[in-house]
């Protein structure tokens, strides 16, 4: 009876995909950190409209209340409710523009670049064909703009 001992292949990421996210890599981390503090804004608006439920409630008042000191608070809470609500509505438009500013911005330049030092005819001679190094210049940064986008996107909503 022999004993194996099972086997466990790790898979990493090789040729074109592996170089692109070793060359890009800290554009990569910078825009995860800019999601991550957008995610933790976003969080925060939440709180802060929680704590401005919380407060009109602890005085007594509802926004139909008809007392006058309800009218203050009312105010405030309103006040309040509208900046929150305008910080929201900001988010959502820089998460509408957020793809569009990444294609104009990195997309285009960073081809643009391979096209002008002249590593694209190096990117050509290797092992791998033009199209797999098109493919993941395109796709390995594609990915993390779409999955952030989508979390971001979550979130807000």
């Amino acid at each position: 009876m022999s004993t194996s001992t099972p086997t466990t292949k790790v898979r990493t990421l090789r040729g074109p995909s592996r170089v692109l996210l070793r060359l890009h890599r800290r554009i990569l981390w910078a825009a995860g950190a800019a999601a991550v503090a957008a995610i933790v804004c976003m969080i925060a608006v939440a709180i802060l409209a929680d704590r401005a439920v919380a407060d009109l409630a602890g005085t007594g008042c509802t926004l139909s209340s008809l007392t006058e000191a309800c009218f203050q608070p009312a105010r405030n809470y309103t006040d309040r409710m509208l900046g929150l609500s305008r910080l929201l509505g900001y988010a959502g438009l820089a998460l509408i523009a957020l793809p569009t500013l990444v294609g104009a911005f990195v997309a285009g330049p960073m081809t643009a670049r391979e096209w002008e030092t002249g590593s694209i005819k190096l990117s050509w001679t290797q092992s791998a064909p033009p199209s797999a190094w098109l493919t993941a210049r395109l796709a390995v940064l594609a990915v993390p703009v779409v999955g952030g986008i989508v979390v971001l996107s979550a979130v807000l909503t």
